[in-house]
């Protein structure tokens, strides 16, 4: 391995004004979920410039410009040395991503767990002397299984007694804590080697192997100028059946973006080893949930690494993706071959107790981090999640996983997100202290490797991102995995096909019951206004009787008097006296008819849909026509047949009157019909109105899909 170096590498120690705080503020938080303000914050370096022999590690922080309106923020004085004053945050920074929202984007949520226990192993160098407490705080904040050295969950190993080292602390801090968080049935193994040289890095490596793991993430490494192809074939990362995942940097393609002009021109190593899986960055968008919005090449305030090899050939099954003619390699390796969040604006949460010094401030606490770092753990973890490197078909170790991504991105393509937007070549424009994006085009970006697929993202494999990022575990499941995998979807949907078939039944039944209430309801209002319309009836029918007597008897008594007044008239014509016993005595009986007592009220009644309506409007959105229904009249009478929704608005539900009604002459006894309007009815609840000519109307209530 090779020295790495890169522009605004370490940060200054110098900087104006003591307080350049390197989290992020509520103040600037931007309004899109997972976005953090490039014109708040700059990107610092985790680690400092690497001399030739040594690796850099691969991760970058965010530093707010200014310290004011900060979430979370606690500053003191130290007391030794005075001059010290030391920044404290409490809290997550606002718009980073949190392990549930990195999952969720990438399709991981919910996986069945790997049919073997798992080990993932982060390499770092030096010593992180709060790891285990700082990932049980990180633990604790997202909710996720404790994972001690007392459970059996977290081992640290340290070979030769390593210094601290802050810069390569909060490295390590993120490739542990980024692991869990997407692994959480995971054993995570930590591996420090003692410094940052080649050779120690090689050896904990080697020592990852021996102590187990089934994968191991490398955030770090260097220009591959000088390494051999001799040395490639047994180097440390030489290790079939065990899934090795590498940084392909953070300086963009062929590192255009260090400050040497001499370790420019090569891809990183070891990601260029055609042994392990170059990881390269992207941009990563998300929606408020945390789903997957949009992903694009990562170029701007740094950029995901990648280039073709100047000395290792590509393997057999890099070279056989479709379109591999037009990356550019000829027979070199291309990196990268997968991709993810790598991105600093577009980061994740981590937790880091470790102080950081930056001239006469110590911060330490909640940052967002990005990096091909972060980039690295999320794809180890994911093949994790698949089963590390699996078995073929027949049940044989497969030797090198990276072989599964190629072969799947042809038989389950949807299993991976394409990205085809962006490049990650050389800029000499800066980038845009808004966006954080470059402020080239892509055809300036392009020009550095002639516009060809080794630099320019585009449909199916490319050098900036691969095969894609994660969407799902399919892509990186080895086929007898797959096979497994398939069995428990098969499963998993047939137990939700009876929950849901459970909860129609339930839902149905509950329907039903609402119905019958309602029937129930109707029918005793139908039979309060038929008790109270009888009583009427009996009212009018004595009120008829009196005055049918009244009428009677005035009628009889007026024939009397008239009986009497012609007497009377006779009498006196005879010269005789008027006869009083012609007198009429007191009025009785009479009788009153009044208009329309003899007609009869048209009655309706026992309405009902029928048999086949019922089965017509159980499913999906049935045709208006389909509303046949039955009913029983007293006499013969015309009835208005009317239809209404349920549908709740901002003052509640209400029925509302829908555009299909119709009258039809109905004969006594019993009798039916059905709407005959055009359209179809969506799912929900309806009512049925039967109204008779001078009747009182009687309703249906039902329900549709």
């Amino acid at each position: 391995m090779r020295t790495v170096n890169r522009a605004a590498t370490a940060t200054n120690g110098a900087l104006a004004g003591a307080l350049c705080l390197w989290l992020i503020a509520l103040v600037f938080a931007p309004a899109s979920q997972g976005a953090l303000s490039p014109s708040a914050y700059r990107v610092g370096a985790l680690c400092s410039a690497p001399a030739p022999g040594y690796s850099g590690c691969l991760g970058l922080r965010l530093v707010a410009k200014r310290p004011h309106s900060l979430r979370g923020f606690r500053a003191s004085r130290l007391a030794n040395p005075p001059a010290l004053e030391r920044i404290e945050f409490d809290e997550p920074p606002a718009g980073s991503l949190s392990p549930q929202k990195v999952l969720s984007a990438y399709g991981l949520s919910g996986q069945p767990a790997p049919a073997t226990q798992q080990t993932l192993a982060l390499v770092d160098a030096f010593d992180d002397p709060t790891a285990e407490q700082d990932l049980q705080t990180f633990d604790k904040q997202y909710g996720l299984p404790v994972c001690t050295t007392a459970n059996g969950c977290f081992t640290k190993v340290k070979l030769h007694s390593p210094a601290a080292n802050a810069g390569w602390a909060q490295e390590t801090a993120t490739d542990i804590e980024v692991a869990h968080g997407i692994c959480e049935s995971c054993k995570i193994l930590l591996v420090e080697a003692r410094s940052n040289s080649n050779a120690d890095l090689e050896e904990a490596e080697e020592r990852a192997v021996q102590l187990g793991a089934t994968e191991i993430s490398d955030s770090w490494g260097g220009p591959e100028r000088g390494v051999t192809t001799e040395e490639d074939e047994t180097d440390a990362f030489n290790h079939p059946g065990t899934v090795i995942t590498a940084a392909s940097g953070d300086n963009g393609y062929l590192d255009w973006g260090l400050e040497e002009a001499s370790e420019r021109g090569y891809a990183d190593y070891p990601a260029s080893s055609p042994h392990v899986i170059a990881v390269g960055g992207t941009h990563l968008g998300v929606t408020a949930g945390g789903a997957w919005k949009e992903e694009t090449v990562w170029n701007g305030d740094g950029a995901g690494g990648g280039g073709c090899s100047t000395v290792l050939a590509a393997p057999p099954w890099q070279q056989s993706v479709a379109g591999w003619s037009a990356v550019g390699c000829g027979a070199d390796r291309a990196v990268a071959d997968v991709s993810a969040d790598a991105d600093p604006f577009t980061g994740v949460a981590v937790y880091d107790s470790t102080p950081i010094r930056e001239g006469q401030i110590e911060y330490r606490g909640w940052v967002p981090i990005g990096g091909t770092s972060v980039a690295s753990p999320i794809i180890a973890s994911t093949f994790a999640l698949a089963g590390g490197a699996g078995t073929d078909a027949g049940g044989k170790a497969v030797a090198y996983p990276g072989q599964t991504l190629y072969e799947n991105l042809a038989t389950v393509p949807t299993a991976l997100h394409d990205v085809t937007v962006g490049s990650n070549g050389a800029c000499t424009k800066g980038f845009n202290g808004k966006t954080g994006a470059s402020n080239c085009t892509l055809a300036e970006e392009d020009a550095s490797c002639s516009a060809t697929a080794i630099c320019l993202a585009r449909s199916g494999y490319d050098g900036p991102t691969g095969v894609g990022t994660p969407h799902g575990i399919a892509a990186f499941a080895s086929p007898g995995e797959a096979a497994r995998f398939k069995q428990l979807e098969e499963q998993q949907t047939e137990a939700e096909k009876l929950a849901k078939e459970k909860q129609l039944a339930e839902e149905g039944q509950k329907a039903e019951e609402e119905i019958l209430a309602e029937h129930k309801a109707e029918e005793a209002k139908r039979a309060e206004e038929a008790k109270r319309a009888e009583e009427e009836a009996l009212l009018f029918a004595e009120r008829a009787k009196a005055a049918k007597e009244t009428a009677e008897a005035e009628e009889l008594a007026r024939r009397e008097q008239a009986a009497a007044d012609r007497a009377r008239e006779e009498a006196g014509a005879a010269g005789a006296p008027p006869n009083p016993a012609g007198a009429v005595g007191l009025l009785s009986g009479g009788a009153l008819r009044s208009p329309g007592l003899g007609s009869v009220e048209p009655i309706v009644s026992a309405p009902t849909l029928t048999r086949t309506a019922t089965a017509a409007l159980s499913h999906g959105r049935p045709r208006v026509a389909r509303v046949a229904f039955a009913f029983t009249l007293n006499v013969a009478a015309r009835v208005r047949v009317t239809l209404a929704k349920r549908v709740t608005g901002r003052h509640g539900a209400h029925w509302q009157m829908l555009p299909y009604s119709r009258t039809i002459l109905a004969a006594a006894g019993r009798d039916g019909g059905r709407l005959s309007a055009p359209g179809t009815l969506e799912p929900g609840r309806y009512r049925l109105t039967l109204a008779p000519a001078l009747g009182v109307s009687i309703s249906l209530v039902f329900r549709v899909g």
